[in-house]
Order: C-alpha cells, then sequence, then structure tokens
C-alpha cells in the first residue's frame, strides 16, 4: 500500500509555475468542489448509519438521500468541469495512463485486502466457537 501512496503522489504531483506560487492561497480553494465532495461522502455514509437503526430503508429521508446521491454526484463533476478558476479535483489527470493504471490496480487491491481480512475474521470467530 506504501508504494501504491507514492506512486499516486508522483504521478499527481503537479510542477507549480511562479504566478501559482505568488497567488493567495484562499483564491484558489474550490470552496464549491469542496462543499460538494463532502456531502457526496456524508450522505452515504449518513444512510448507512441511520438505516435500520434509527429509521427504516423505506422512510422518505432515506429516499431522498438515495435520490439526492446521483443529482450532487453531477453538480460536483459539472463544477470541476468548469473552466473558471481552480478545480479540487483536475479531471485532466484521468487521461493520463499512468493515472488510470494506479487506480486500476489500486481498487482491486483493496477490494481483495478487504475480502482476505473478513474471511480471517470469519475464521477466527469460527474457530473460537468451536473450541468451547
Amino acid at each position: 500500500m506504501l508504494a501504491a501512496t507514492v506512486g499516486i503522489v508522483f504521478t499527481l504531483r503537479e510542477i507549480q509555475s511562479d504566478h501559482d506560487k505568488k497567488a493567495n492561497p484562499r483564491a484558489r480553494m474550490d470552496y464549491v468542489g469542496a462543499g460538494l465532495l463532502l456531502l457526496i461522502v456524508a450522505a452515504p455514509l449518513l444512510i448507512l448509519d441511520l438505516g435500520e437503526k434509527i429509521l427504516p430503508w423505506t422512510d422518505p429521508v432515506m429516499i431522498g438521500l438515495y435520490a439526492i446521491l446521483p443529482v450532487l454526484i453531477f453538480l460536483f463533476l459539472r463544477s470541476q468541469i468548469s473552466p473558471t478558476g481552480q478545480t479540487l479535483i483536475p479531471l485532466r489527470f484521468l487521461r493520463s495512463k499512468s493515472v488510470v493504471a494506479v487506480f486500476a490496480c489500486g481498487l482491486p487491491a483493496w477490494l481483495s485486502w478487504d475480502q482476505v481480512r473478513k474471511i480471517v475474521m470469519l475464521v477466527t470467530v469460527h474457530s473460537n466457537v468451536t473450541d468451547i
């Protein structure tokens, strides 16, 4: 994972021009994109946290959270494509073959590690139950 992280950092590293170094950092911040990204991450977490424990899955609040996710994703992508100002995640990086390769290799590795961890936990729980 360390090698993948280092690869991502070096792949996404962008050489700043002298103009960017002199600019005010607050002027370069994409507040709209940051807020939308926060909502995109928080909404599914809220759905998973509230689901069935506090609210039933068919509650109007839950359905509203489900329905708002595609809209938020669309608005975020739209704000990142906009040529005005800075973007939070430059989508031009996805045109680079090395970035796509890092994500294509990293995602399956992360998902497989998660499955291995679940299997180890299941075996540990099962072995503890049979020892009793």
